[in-house]
């Protein structure tokens, strides 16, 4: 944020303003400020993604999912990205989708991106008999 102020000879300067603006309410006071870093909305599933990076779930997952791949992103890609969409209130493939407008969700999650209504289609379409149900998802409870 700048400020362009004038000095008394009449001069104008650049100052930079790095203070916060606050906004006063009855029960608070909101600081307001600026960052050239990336933000998300969904900063909150920074935890759960921690969870998951230090009990090696991707890793897990690549394991025992019956695929490997669906056009290019890898299947515990798109499971992890399943789990944090469901998690931040998604309730069908197209509001899971919907989070790919969030850059830094995928860096949270340490995947390469999170997939299409389409990408999130042919993953579930994979898991065609009981035995490859049995064989994903028993591992997952032991887990």
């Amino acid at each position: 944020m700048r400020n362009t102020t004038s000095n008394h000879t009449g001069e104008s300067g650049h100052q930079t303003v790095t203070e916060f603006i606050k906004l006063r309410t009855a029960e608070q006071t909101i600081q307001i400020g600026f960052t050239d870093q990336k933000v998300s909305g969904r900063a909150g599933l920074l935890t759960f993604a921690g969870f998951l990076h230090w009990h090696r779930f991707g890793q897990l997952l690549a394991r025992v999912l019956p695929h490997h791949k669906t056009r290019g992103i890898p299947v515990a890609d798109l499971a992890l990205g399943f789990l944090a969409g469901i998690l931040a209130g998604a309730q069908k493939l197209a509001q899971l989708a919907y989070l790919r407008n969030d850059v830094m969700l995928p860096t949270l999650l340490a995947i390469q991106r999170i997939g299409s209504q389409s990408s999130f289609t042919r993953f579930f379409q994979g898991f065609t008999s009981a035995g490859k149900n049995l064989a994903t998802f028993r591992p997952l409870w032991r887990w």
